[in-house]
Formats: structure tokens, sequence, C-alpha cells
């Protein structure tokens, strides 16, 4: 290793253009993506879909993937201890220059130890860096494999290999904490179809209409039901400020949150045109609503009437720690084309038994998934793609994702899944 870093010759040199002038050319804040996680993880998948959107965006944006830095800047290294830490130190030295120059760096590297990712931080001292740890269990990147490293590892050809005998410390306090089980395009369409919108009476319920001050949107709070093509109906008085509004212009929006104080929790924006429900639909449409709302006597009333918002465009977001993640849209047909995901319907009775008898068993599936040895888990709601949990580790309380080894088709492949898990973090703890 060369001295030259300890000579006394060399001097930093200041140039007249500094960072805040490159960050007003390009229009944008430079900072640092920096994603870490088990080999097939995700994480150079994320990393160039990130760079497709923020280029989409006019946004300047540069990878800097873990592979390919090997066949250049960091041809050299191996995979000791030394040769990882060095590694990593040079990519952070890079990804500092480039969002010194303005540009968002995303950096995807496996980066195992916690103290090289660490050291990657500090070198931005006005915190731009972003943290991203795609939480995907061992045993799901080896049963994925594509590159047929984990099983070269097991056979023992490949020595120091992450996560078989090279140790990952996943991050603890990491800005974004991603699954990547569960933002494949397929499961949000399920996420926001419109049989999972009308299901949960417990959401909050907000419609956005233009109100006579021209440019100004209103909000209100509202209940609704969905007609049989997923359409929200509501039932309006004529006397309600929305109603008026949505006589005058029915361009109006309705936001759908099961918890508006969960920031991690999905966000459903439905946007459309409202329209009058016709007398031949009422009582069709009368039903829908009061299955779901069995006592608005009130929709009997003189001054109330049905409305039916016509979707055009519904956008939804994974919440604020989740963001880069889980954000997007999809169309009218796309929309009415979802269908319900399979297991939602049993969510509740099966995470109220696992939360009631088998509590400690939850626990530990957490840890093994994780790699995290924390205090107690409650699982928030089920899905076929995974669960949802509380966890409580060291004082502290974290909403965490848990994929399933495999996609659940029927209750009692959730059983089977759980199961599954279950064996694998005892047969992890007896080794």
């Amino acid at each position: 290793m060369s001295t030259l870093a300890n000579s006394s010759n060399i001097f930093w040199h200041e140039c007249p253009v500094g960072k805040t002038e490159r960050h007003k050319l390009l229009n944008q804040k430079g900072c640092v993506v920096w994603i870490t996680g088990l080999s097939g993880s995700g994480k150079s998948t994320l990393a160039c879909s990130l760079s497709r959107e923020l280029h989409s965006r006019g946004k300047l944006s540069y990878v800097l993937d873990g592979d390919n830095l090997r066949h250049g800047l960091n041809k050299g290294l191996g995979f000791s201890a030394e040769d990882r830490t060095e590694n990593i130190r040079r990519v952070g030295e890079v990804a500092k220059l480039f969002a010194d120059a303005g540009l968002i760096c995303i950096a995807s590297l496996i980066s195992p130890y916690g103290k090289d990712r660490d050291a990657c931080r500090a070198m931005l001292a006005d915190a731009n860096f972003i943290e991203v740890f795609m939480n995907m269990s061992l045993s799901l990147c080896e049963s994925r494999d594509a590159k047929g490293l984990y099983k070269l590892a097991r056979a023992g050809k490949i020595k120091g290999f992450t996560g078989i005998d090279d140790p990952y410390e996943p991050p603890l306090n990491c800005e974004i904490n991603g699954f990547p089980s569960t933002i494949e395009l397929s499961s949000f369409q399920q996420a926001v179809s419109p049989g999972d919108i009308n299901s949960d009476a417990n959401v909050f319920q907000l419609i956005q209409t233009h109100q006579k001050v021209e440019g100004y949107p209103s909000g209100s709070m509202v209940d609704f039901a969905c007609d049989i093509d997923g359409s929200p109906i509501l039932a309006v008085s004529s006397l309600a400020t929305h109603t008026k509004d949505l006589l005058v212009n029915p361009k109006c929006s309705l936001l759908v949150a099961r918890d508006p104080e969960d920031r991690t929790d999905l966000v459903i924006t439905l946007h459309g045109d409202a329209v009058s429900v016709s007398e031949k639909d009422k009582a069709a449409i009368r039903t829908a609503y009061l299955a779901k709302h069995p006592n608005a006597f009130w929709v009997d009333f003189g001054d109330f009437q049905f409305i039916r918002i016509e979707p055009k465009v519904v956008r939804y977001v994974s919440g604020v720690a989740t963001a880069l993640l889980g954000s997007g849209e999809f169309s009218k047909e796309e929309y009415q084309a979802a269908k319900i995901d399979p297991i939602a319907q049993f969510s509740k009775p099966v995470a109220s038994h696992m939360n009631r008898d088998h509590a400690e068993d939850t626990r530990l599936i957490v840890q093994h998934s994780t790699s995290i040895a924390v205090d107690s888990a409650y699982i928030l709601d089920i899905d076929s793609l995974g669960f949802n949990v509380k966890a409580v580790y060291q004082g502290s309380t974290y909403k965490l994702r848990i994929p399933f080894p495999r996609r659940a088709e029927e209750r009692k492949d959730v059983k089977t899944l759980v199961v599954e898990m279950l064996q694998a973090a005892k047969s992890q703890l007896s080794s």
C-alpha cells in the first residue's frame, strides 16, 4: 500500500465553482443512495429502476454497481475483510465526489460490514446519505440464486461468501427498509384492487373537490363503497359543500388510507369524475352501499343521492419509509382488472391466532428473516406475499416486512409457509 496519502506535500486546492453553484446548475441536490443487502436480494434491480425513474423525471444520477466496479476501480481487490473494507472505502470516496458534483449517486453493493457503511455515511458531512436495506432473508436469496453463487459457496468452491461463511451485518437504523418481494407490479395491483379498497371499514377517506374559488381544491371526510366494477359510490346530501362542488365541476380525488398517522402504510388516491347514479341503477347501488354501511339509514332521506366516481387513474404510495420502492399509478383498465389478494380475507383471523397463541414463534421467524434479535413481534396483516409486523428491538418499535419463501394461493398455504419458516428459524438456532 502506498504511503503517498501521508505525504506532507499534498494540499487541498479549492476551485471557484463550488457545490452550491453546481446544484443550482443541475436544479437538484446531490446525494448518495446506498443500497445494501445479501447477494440476490435485488440491489442492482432497484438501483437500475431508481435510476430510470429519476431520468424520466429529468434528474441526473449514476449507478455504482459493486460487480461493475471490480472490473476497473477495484479490480485488484479480493474478498478478505481488509479488501472488502478498502472496496467500500473507494466506492464511498467516489460516491462522495459524485454527490458533491450534484449527481444522485446510487451505490449498489453487498457492503456487509456496518462499520464500513457508517464510514461512508460519515464522509458526507451534510448528511445526504440514504441507506436502503434490501431486507430479504438468506433462505429466500439462496432460493433465487440467479448467478449460482450460493450453490458454489455451499459446495465449498467459493470461500468467504457473505451469508454462508462470512457475516452480513444488517442495518439497524437505515432510512429505508426495503422488501423486494412486495414491489412487483401484481402485488400493488392487488393492494389497490376494487375489492380490497372496499373491504376494510376502518379506513380514512377524504374526497377532494374543486370549490368556487377556482384552482383551490377543498377536502371533506366521506364514507364510500364500491360498485360491481370497483367504482367508488358515495351517498351525498345536497346540503354538503362537496356535493355542490361536484355539481359544478365533477373532477375529484378520493384518498383512502387505513392509518393516516402511519407513514409506512399504503395510501391510495383515486382520481376520476363524479356522475349521478341513474334511477335504474339506484336499487343495486343502494344495496352495495348498505352492505358496507348497514346503519346508514339517511341514504333514504329526500336530500340524499348516490354518486359514482368513474376512475381515470389510481395512484399509490407505500409511505415515507418506502417511497423509493412503492409509488406509482395504474390506469382505469388496470385498476378494474386487478384481483383481490387471495389471502386478504383471512388476514385478521390468522394474524389474531398467531398473536394470541404463537407470539414466540413469530418472534423467532422475524429474527431469522431479518437477522435482528427482536424482543417481540406482533403481526399487523398478512397477504399472499408475506406479512407485516410491529417489532420491538432495544426499546424501540419498528415496522418490518417478512416475505414468504413463495406466494400463498390459499389459506392452508399460509400455515404451510409459516411452519416452514419456523422450522428454518429453529434449525438455525440449534446449529
